[in-house]
């Protein structure tokens, strides 16, 4: 009974999660300034549902999968992993969602390796002029 009221919980918990990441990107989409800077017209519907929401790969998997699985983590991966390979071989629509996913994944890791890099670069910078700006402070006073 705790599992289920536990699996209901992180069900509701995934939903929420997935609807304020498209709230949160549509409406930073039609902010008057960001319109301002990059026009987007017809494209808005895209970027959300392609590019914007990193949560939907786990809510997927984890709404479709009982909870046990979630806390098991090389036997879901073998499982998924032995669904993906059968819907690839059974049909040639298998093999474009299988393509498809595929390269969604590469994407998503793609554009979030770059941003953690990015930031890491970035903090890497903040923390190394800090202490060099406070030291040029105590040597010009």
């Amino acid at each position: 009974m705790i599992k289920l009221i536990f699996w209901f919980l992180l069900k509701f918990v995934l939903l929420l999660i997935w609807g304020a990441s498209i709230w949160g990107i549509y409406t930073l989409l039609y902010d008057r300034y960001v319109l301002e800077a990059y026009p987007l017209r017809d494209y808005v519907p895209v970027l959300i549902f392609c590019f914007g929401n990193i949560w939907v790969l786990p809510w997927v998997i984890l709404w479709y999968e009982k909870l046990y699985p979630v806390f098991d983590k090389p036997k879901m991966y073998y499982r998924v992993k032995a669904w993906f390979i059968s819907l690839k071989e059974q049909s040639t629509v298998g093999m474009c969602i299988y393509s498809c996913i595929d390269f969604l994944i590469k994407l998503c890791l793609i554009t979030y390796g770059t941003m953690v890099v990015l930031a890491s670069f970035i903090l890497a910078g903040v923390i190394l002029v800090i202490p060099l700006l406070i030291i040029l402070g105590l040597i010009f006073r």
